[in-house]
């Protein structure tokens, strides 16, 4: 299976379910060995969700933790941002994604009607997408075809995350392409792909 459009639960087996804990005890870990060097340091990424999206979010993050070995920050489990949405949350949440080398997009149908997810969105793009750091992540239920999914304008928009599973070949040739996650991007000639991991190490 080679989705350009996930299917809710499609990371579950990677879910971890104390995120902001296992992200603060990773930072900790990473302050402690100063003598490393930038490119030893793992990748801070901002994951955009809708709150009702979390099991989703928790097997992204499980996922990309266990795969690329980076920090995922996610408003939803941030003990520092206040119960109440308010200036400063808005704030904490400017903050983070500036400071963020990546930002990441759940898009699922909930999110793309989300005016938060889009505020967030947006912000993003004006921090992250000129940079080539900004990509979104397309999911949806498994009961909705690709046509029919509501972010298809987000995925012409922006690189889109995808998954290949090792079984598929690059076009007009024979050599296959390695198992994981790709970025996807619209080009003159249709659409090109390059490894997730080469696009986690693009500048900031």
């Amino acid at each position: 299976m080679n989705p350009n459009i996930f299917n809710h639960g499609f990371f579950d087996s990677f879910r971890v379910k104390k995120v902001m804990e296992s992200y603060s005890r990773t930072l900790f870990e990473n302050a402690a060995q100063e003598s490393a060097t930038d490119q030893e340091k793992p990748i801070d990424v901002f994951l955009s969700h809708k709150h009702d999206d979390l099991r989703d979010a928790q097997g992204i993050i499980g996922y990309l933790i266990k795969s690329y070995n980076i920090h995922v920050y996610i408003d939803s489990q941030d003990p520092i941002l206040p119960p109440a949405t308010s200036a400063k949350t808005a704030q904490r949440i400017k903050q983070k994604i500036r400071s963020c080398n990546k930002f990441i997009f759940l898009a699922t149908e909930g999110a793309i009607e989300s005016k938060w997810c889009n505020w967030e969105l947006g912000y993003g793009d004006a921090y992250k997408f000129n940079r080539n750091n900004l990509a979104i992540l397309a999911m949806k239920d498994s009961s909705i075809s690709d046509d029919d999914y509501n972010g298809k304008e987000y995925m012409e928009m922006y690189p889109t995350i995808v998954y290949r599973d090792g079984t598929t070949c690059y076009k007009n040739s024979t050599e296959k392409i390695k198992k994981g996650l790709y970025i996807r991007e619209r080009n003159n000639e249709g659409f090109s792909i390059e490894p997730f991991e080469s696009w986690l190490k693009k500048e900031k």
